[in-house]
């Protein structure tokens, strides 16, 4: 029996996940677990006998899970045992050998109950972990000897593109680059699309037919939005202002929306301190001549918007704001005018600079960046309605600096993250792939 453990252990496969979460603790309980609360997960088969799977622990309590702590699926009394304890607020993945007795628990398309909502009184949240997605590890796309910061990506076609800024042609001056790649190793030479001076924080969009691109320009004595257009990326139209508002404006995102609008929103210092605005086009030409829309209204800072419309053509805004402690916070509209009150999502302490995604499955993917110590790490999260939300996922090995994350998910699947990271004095733009958001390299 051992050396069949053994051998099942050497070629386990991973589940794939059919329920996200089924209860939250802490902070973000929706109610409150009991021992006997299932989580259906799949099973898949290792052998005519046993099936070797994996169940993410999460300790959202406030107690230490410790070490020899005996975890039991009560369907069938199978267990295992924490060779090393869980921290409040820290996940562990557990491995489970099942034995199948002939009932067809464990073919790939059955549920498989498992129980175990907490360990003594610390709640516990346990997540299904999914089949070994196929992931890409960084490739550094933009390597200078000077900095390059903020990226911004955009699949047009079977092809990716990316923005960044970077001072490598002039410091202190920043201009806009662009590359393009089909399999995220090989990359396009960068080529400069913007003017001379202070252009940060680009951002693609495309509508059938054009590239959009919105970033800020430092003219002086303000900062605002402009905008251009181009039919293949490399050639661009002259910059048009987006906005006519005083003060700086800054950190612009922007989608093309499901009726073809171009839909924008940027911080605006415009009432003494930073707001989210928006404002929506047919066109770059029209830009300028639309009203303005005014998101948020606080005496607080909220900045860095990432913004998408969802399947059901609901518009959500995430922003980074120093309301409350701080963090990330949302907003959402059904028609772009009227805003909720923003809600903060639970992130870890200090996150920074969202960027926000809705994949093919339904799932709202939140990422952002965090400083811990001498290191900024970058982490993602996700839900399924936006008020639930799975525990934080660090996507950063330790002790890196890994700033600015950006997130799509192609046409094929694959979720691709670009994001700027330390080499040295210098920051490169660097981009990974996946095929399931929550494993990264």
């Amino acid at each position: 029996m051992a050396a069949l453990v053994s051998v099942v252990l050497l070629v386990a496969i991973l589940i794939a996940a059919a329920t996200a979460l089924a209860f939250w603790a802490g902070g973000l309980a929706t109610k409150q677990p009991t021992t006997n609360e299932p989580i259906a997960i799949t099973g898949i088969p290792l052998s005519n006998d046993y099936v070797v799977f994996k169940v993410l622990i999460a300790n959202t309590g406030d107690e230490l899970i410790s070490a020899g702590t005996v975890l039991t699926i009560a369907e069938n009394g199978v267990t295992s045992t924490l060779d090393t304890g869980i921290a409040p607020g820290e996940q562990k993945v557990v491995s489970f050998i099942g034995y199948d007795d002939g009932t067809e628990r464990f073919f790939p398309t059955s549920k498989y109950t498992i129980y175990g909502a907490r360990v003594g009184q610390t709640p516990i949240v346990m997540v299904a972990v999914p089949p070994q997605p196929t992931t890409q590890g960084k490739t550094n796309v933009s390597w200078s000897l000077m900095g390059d910061y903020n990226p911004s990506l955009l699949e047009v076609g079977d092809i990716i593109y990316l923005a960044w800024d970077s001072d490598r042609m002039n410091n202190p001056d920043y201009n806009i680059f662009i590359s393009n790649t089909t399999d995220g190793l090989n990359w396009s030479p960068s080529t400069n699309i913007s003017d001379p001076q202070t252009n940060k924080n680009p951002t693609l969009a495309h509508d059938g037919t054009k590239f959009g691109l919105a970033w800020d320009f430092d003219n002086g004595p303000n900062i605002h939005i402009f905008t251009k257009d181009s039919d293949d990326s490399l050639s661009w139209s002259g910059k048009k202002q987006a906005e006519s508002e005083d003060d700086n404006n800054k950190e612009p995102a922007m989608i093309v929306d499901q009726a073809g609008n171009y839909v924008l929103v940027w911080g605006s210092f415009d009432q003494g301190n930073y707001d989210i605005y928006l404002k929506n086009a047919t066109s770059f030409i029209t830009f300028g001549g639309e009203p303005t829309i005014v998101i948020t209204t606080n005496t607080s800072e909220d900045s860095y918007p990432s913004i998408i419309q969802d399947y059901n053509g609901m518009y959500w805004v995430a922003f980074q704001s120093t309301r409350g402690s701080g963090g990330i916070w949302m907003t959402n509209s059904s028609d772009r005018i009227t805003w909720e009150e923003p809600w903060q999502v639970p992130t870890v302490s200090g996150a920074m600079e969202p960027s926000m995604l809705h994949d093919a499955d339904g799932k709202y993917w939140l990422t952002y960046y965090a400083t811990e110590g001498s290191y900024d790490y970058i982490w993602i999260l996700y839900s399924e309605d936006m008020i639930n939300w799975s525990p934080n996922s660090r996507v950063s090995e330790a002790g890196v600096i890994e700033r600015s994350p950006f997130i799509i998910q192609d046409s094929d699947g694959v979720y691709w993250m670009a994001f700027e990271g330390a080499v040295g004095a210098n920051y490169d733009i660097y981009v990974r792939s996946t095929t399931n958001a929550m494993f990264w390299e």
